[in-house]
Formats: structure tokens, sequence, C-alpha cells
């Protein structure tokens, strides 16, 4: 590989890196203003260990990603050319978009009132989902190096169909860490109406689970042959 080459790669990954930091600290902050401001408890406990939570758990992430696939993160930074333009609007959906409104309803919840009383043990059970979620979602992440945010065909990484991990048991189980992580943050923040935000999010990730195993069938070569081996796309069992 050339000197400039080199340059251009150290470049592109010393700005990814930038904008991962960047974009992740900007969500810390827009989660914590929406769950603390709309819910008018600054002493919410339950909203501080997730927050907590959150901002251990990106820190961690970039971490691991860094040491592991740090092209991941200049990837992840932002929307790359050949993204699919449908894919633009339910990435932004289902990662940005959803999860505040659900911050948003948990937040008005607990201000208002709306949910009865959410028992201690559906809280843990909360609780014990979003770590599952997050554990999946990392290991999916560790293990596929083309772990974009969103859907294009990275001729320019060389991407390669990923077989190991949990991608033994589905074909998207990143998507299914989302579903069980923010499954989970309704019940930690004792909130049954924003489990109604979950649904509208579980409805877009079938969506575009589908389109996006459309189009690798399509682009991916190899993809094909995966697919019949591991039938289910996000949830075992069911589909």
């Amino acid at each position: 590989m050339s000197v400039p080459a080199v340059m251009r790669g150290s470049t592109r990954l010393s700005q990814g890196l930038r904008l991962w930091a960047v974009k992740n600290a900007v969500y810390l902050l827009l989660a914590g203003l929406v769950l603390l401001g709309l819910s008018g408890r600054i002493g919410w406990a339950a909203a501080w260990a997730y927050l907590v939570f959150l901002a251990g758990y990106l820190c961690g992430l970039g971490v691991l990603l860094y040491r592991r696939h740090p092209g991941l993160l200049a990837e992840r930074s932002g929307v790359q050319p050949g993204t699919q333009p449908w894919d633009v609007v339910l990435a932004s959906l289902s990662a940005v978009w959803l999860p505040l409104a659900l911050y948003a309803v948990a937040g008005l919840d607990q201000r208002f009132g709306w949910s009865p009383a959410v028992p201690g043990p559906v809280v843990a059970a909360g609780g014990l989902l979003l770590l599952v979620g997050a554990a999946l979602s990392t290991w999916a992440m560790l293990v596929n190096e083309f772990f974009s945010a969103v859907v294009r065909l990275q001729d320019d990484r060389g991407q390669v169909v990923v077989t190991g991990g949990p991608y033994r048991f589905v074909r998207h189980p990143g998507y299914l860490g989302s579903l069980l992580l923010y499954s989970g943050v309704a019940l930690l923040l004792g909130s049954v109406w924003a489990l109604a935000v979950v649904a509208v999010l579980a409805a877009v990730l079938v969506v575009r689970t589908a389109k996006e195993d459309r189009f690798l069938h399509e682009q991916l070569a190899g993809y094909p042959q995966y697919a019949r081996r591991v039938r289910f796309r996000l949830l075992p069992g069911l589909w």
C-alpha cells in the first residue's frame, strides 16, 4: 500500500472516530434532556440508571470496535456512498427518532402518571432485557466487521457474508438486539405506554429487515446460500 493511501486511511479513521464520539455525545445529551426534562424529575433514579448505562455502553463499544474493527467506526460515522435511499429514512427512524420518542413518552408518563405502577420484578426483567439486547448487538458488531449503520454494498471494504457468532441463528441479530434493548428500556423506566413506541419500532425493523434481506440476496455473493442455511431473519423459530 502506498504512503498516500495509508495516510488517507488514517485520516478517514480519525474522522470516523471524531464523528462517532460527537454523534454519541449528542445522542446521550438529547436522551438525558428528553427523559429528565419531560418527566420534570431531575432525581428520577431509573432514568439516571439508564443514562449511566448508556454512557458506559457507548464508550465501551467504541473501545471494543477500535481494537477489533477500527474501520467499522468510520463506516458507522454517517451516511456512506451507495447507501440505499429507502434506508436513510428507516435507519434514522429506528436508531434516532423512535428511541427519542420512547424517551419522550416515558418522561411524560412519569410526569403525568399515565401507566399503572409497574411491579419491581417487571422493572428488573426490563433491566435484564436491556442487558441481553445490548450484549447481542455488541456480539453481532464484534463478529461482523461490515455491521454498517445503513444498508449498502460495501465493495470498498471487501464485504463478504458473515456466518459466525449470532449469525448462526438469525440473519439480522443486530435488529433483534435493538428490539430487546428498547423493550427493556420501556419496562425499566416503568412505562407501559412506551411499549407502544416499541411496537412501532418493531414494525419498522420488520420492514427494514425484509428490504435489507432482499437487497443482500440480489447484491451480496453467497448470501442466498447462507439464507438457505439460516432460515430465520429476525426471530428464531418465527420469522
